[in-house]
Protein backbone atom coordinates (compact mmCIF):
# COMPACT_ATOMS: atom_id res chain seq x y z
CA UNK A 1 0.00 0.00 0.00
CA UNK A 2 1.19 3.10 -0.97
CA UNK A 3 1.63 6.41 1.50
CA UNK A 4 -1.16 8.20 0.29
CA UNK A 5 -3.58 5.45 0.74
CA UNK A 6 -2.42 4.77 4.39
CA UNK A 7 -3.20 8.60 4.63
CA UNK A 8 -6.38 8.43 3.41
CA UNK A 9 -7.36 5.08 5.57
CA UNK A 10 -6.18 7.02 8.69
CA UNK A 11 -7.73 9.83 7.65
CA UNK A 12 -11.19 7.94 7.02
CA UNK A 13 -10.59 6.31 10.77
CA UNK A 14 -10.11 9.44 12.21
CA UNK A 15 -13.47 10.94 10.86
CA UNK A 16 -15.45 8.16 11.45
CA UNK A 17 -14.00 7.70 15.13
CA UNK A 18 -15.27 11.78 15.40
CA UNK A 19 -18.21 11.34 14.03
CA UNK A 20 -19.20 8.43 16.52
CA UNK A 21 -17.90 9.94 19.37
CA UNK A 22 -20.29 13.22 18.09
CA UNK A 23 -23.06 10.51 17.62
CA UNK A 24 -23.18 9.70 21.83
CA UNK A 25 -22.62 12.73 22.57
CA UNK A 26 -25.55 14.15 20.75
CA UNK A 27 -27.28 11.71 22.26
CA UNK A 28 -26.87 11.83 25.62
CA UNK A 29 -27.78 16.01 25.28
CA UNK A 30 -31.04 14.34 23.49
CA UNK A 31 -31.64 12.05 26.34
CA UNK A 32 -31.20 14.71 29.68
CA UNK A 33 -33.49 17.07 27.84
CA UNK A 34 -36.17 14.30 28.76
CA UNK A 35 -37.18 15.76 32.23
CA UNK A 36 -39.15 13.51 34.31
CA UNK A 37 -42.11 15.77 35.12
CA UNK A 38 -44.24 13.19 37.55
CA UNK A 39 -44.62 14.79 41.02
CA UNK A 40 -42.82 13.16 44.19
CA UNK A 41 -45.00 14.65 46.75
CA UNK A 42 -46.77 12.17 48.42
CA UNK A 43 -50.38 12.45 49.05
CA UNK A 44 -51.99 14.76 51.43
CA UNK A 45 -52.68 12.76 54.91
CA UNK A 46 -56.13 11.48 55.87
CA UNK A 47 -56.80 13.54 58.94
CA UNK A 48 -59.92 13.06 61.17
CA UNK A 49 -61.39 16.04 63.16
CA UNK A 50 -61.83 15.57 67.19
CA UNK A 51 -64.46 17.46 69.22
CA UNK A 52 -62.78 18.73 72.32
CA UNK A 53 -64.83 19.47 75.41
CA UNK A 54 -64.87 23.09 76.39
CA UNK A 55 -63.81 24.29 79.65
CA UNK A 56 -66.54 24.67 82.40
CA UNK A 57 -65.80 28.10 83.03
CA UNK A 58 -68.79 28.32 85.65
CA UNK A 59 -66.39 26.85 88.22
CA UNK A 60 -63.94 29.31 90.12
CA UNK A 61 -60.62 27.59 89.60
CA UNK A 62 -57.95 29.16 91.86
CA UNK A 63 -54.34 28.36 91.41
CA UNK A 64 -52.88 25.86 94.05
CA UNK A 65 -49.93 27.84 94.84
CA UNK A 66 -49.62 31.42 95.15
CA UNK A 67 -46.30 32.88 94.00
CA UNK A 68 -45.96 35.55 96.42
CA UNK A 69 -46.58 32.39 99.31
CA UNK A 70 -44.30 30.25 97.41
CA UNK A 71 -41.21 33.01 96.95
CA UNK A 72 -41.57 34.13 100.41
CA UNK A 73 -38.93 34.52 103.01
CA UNK A 74 -41.29 32.86 105.62
CA UNK A 75 -40.85 29.52 103.93
CA UNK A 76 -37.52 29.69 103.44
CA UNK A 77 -35.21 26.88 105.31
CA UNK A 78 -31.50 26.63 106.02
CA UNK A 79 -30.40 23.00 104.92
CA UNK A 80 -26.90 22.03 105.34
CA UNK A 81 -25.87 21.07 101.51
CA UNK A 82 -24.61 17.57 102.60
CA UNK A 83 -27.60 16.00 103.80
CA UNK A 84 -29.81 17.43 100.91
CA UNK A 85 -30.53 15.96 98.10
CA UNK A 86 -28.75 18.27 94.95
CA UNK A 87 -32.35 17.97 92.98
CA UNK A 88 -35.62 16.02 93.16
CA UNK A 89 -39.65 16.83 93.72
CA UNK A 90 -40.92 18.04 96.81
CA UNK A 91 -44.64 16.38 98.07
CA UNK A 92 -46.28 18.23 96.00
CA UNK A 93 -44.56 17.35 92.50
CA UNK A 94 -42.72 20.96 91.74
CA UNK A 95 -38.97 21.18 91.99
CA UNK A 96 -37.10 21.75 94.99
CA UNK A 97 -35.74 25.49 94.56
CA UNK A 98 -32.69 26.73 96.01
CA UNK A 99 -31.90 30.45 96.51
CA UNK A 100 -28.52 31.83 97.81
CA UNK A 101 -28.88 33.97 100.47
CA UNK A 102 -26.10 36.73 99.50
CA UNK A 103 -26.93 39.43 102.08
CA UNK A 104 -29.15 41.85 104.06
CA UNK A 105 -29.92 45.04 104.47
CA UNK A 106 -32.06 47.63 106.71
CA UNK A 107 -33.10 50.00 103.93
CA UNK A 108 -34.22 49.25 100.22
CA UNK A 109 -32.06 51.37 99.13
CA UNK A 110 -28.42 49.53 100.15
CA UNK A 111 -30.41 46.17 98.80
CA UNK A 112 -31.02 47.68 95.53
CA UNK A 113 -27.51 48.60 94.93
CA UNK A 114 -26.53 45.01 96.55
CA UNK A 115 -28.78 43.80 93.81
CA UNK A 116 -27.42 45.86 90.65
CA UNK A 117 -24.22 44.99 91.98
CA UNK A 118 -25.36 41.06 91.42
CA UNK A 119 -27.42 41.73 88.14
CA UNK A 120 -24.38 43.70 86.69
CA UNK A 121 -21.58 40.76 87.29
CA UNK A 122 -24.54 38.40 85.44
CA UNK A 123 -26.39 37.12 88.23
CA UNK A 124 -29.95 36.51 88.69
CA UNK A 125 -31.22 38.46 91.86
CA UNK A 126 -33.76 39.55 93.56
CA UNK A 127 -34.84 41.44 97.00
CA UNK A 128 -37.15 40.28 99.14
CA UNK A 129 -38.36 42.52 102.17
CA UNK A 130 -38.87 40.15 105.52
CA UNK A 131 -42.07 39.51 107.09
CA UNK A 132 -41.12 40.88 110.40
CA UNK A 133 -43.41 43.42 111.46
CA UNK A 134 -40.95 44.65 113.83
CA UNK A 135 -38.46 46.09 111.81
CA UNK A 136 -38.17 46.41 108.29
CA UNK A 137 -35.28 43.98 106.50
CA UNK A 138 -34.70 43.39 103.00
CA UNK A 139 -33.14 40.16 102.12
CA UNK A 140 -31.21 39.63 98.53
CA UNK A 141 -31.04 36.57 96.88
CA UNK A 142 -29.69 34.91 94.08
CA UNK A 143 -31.67 32.38 92.25
CA UNK A 144 -33.75 30.38 92.27
CA UNK A 145 -31.87 27.15 90.77
CA UNK A 146 -33.42 24.07 90.68
CA UNK A 147 -29.56 21.93 91.59
CA UNK A 148 -28.05 22.32 94.61
CA UNK A 149 -24.85 22.08 92.76
CA UNK A 150 -25.16 25.24 90.40
CA UNK A 151 -25.86 27.32 93.39
CA UNK A 152 -23.05 25.80 95.35
CA UNK A 153 -21.21 26.79 92.29
CA UNK A 154 -22.54 30.14 92.19
CA UNK A 155 -21.76 30.40 96.02
CA UNK A 156 -18.41 30.12 95.66
CA UNK A 157 -18.24 32.82 92.79
CA UNK A 158 -20.42 35.39 95.02
CA UNK A 159 -18.11 34.90 98.05
CA UNK A 160 -14.62 35.62 95.37
CA UNK A 161 -16.43 38.86 93.76
CA UNK A 162 -17.98 40.52 96.58
CA UNK A 163 -16.10 39.47 99.59
CA UNK A 164 -18.91 38.14 101.06
CA UNK A 165 -20.34 35.01 102.84
CA UNK A 166 -23.61 33.66 101.75
CA UNK A 167 -25.73 31.42 102.54
CA UNK A 168 -27.77 28.85 100.29
CA UNK A 169 -31.17 28.40 101.89
CA UNK A 170 -34.26 26.31 100.37
CA UNK A 171 -37.61 27.17 99.57
CA UNK A 172 -40.02 25.06 101.59
CA UNK A 173 -43.49 24.60 100.66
Amino acid sequence: MTSSVQLKLIGLAVVSAAALLGYFIWMSASESLNIDQRTRIPAPPEIAVIQFLSADSSTDMQPTNDVKALFSSTNLSAEAPNQATTSGLESDNLPKIWVLQVGEASDAETANKTLLRLRNKGHKAFVQPTSKIAENRYLVYVGPKIDLRTIQRDKITIDRQFAATSKVVRYVR
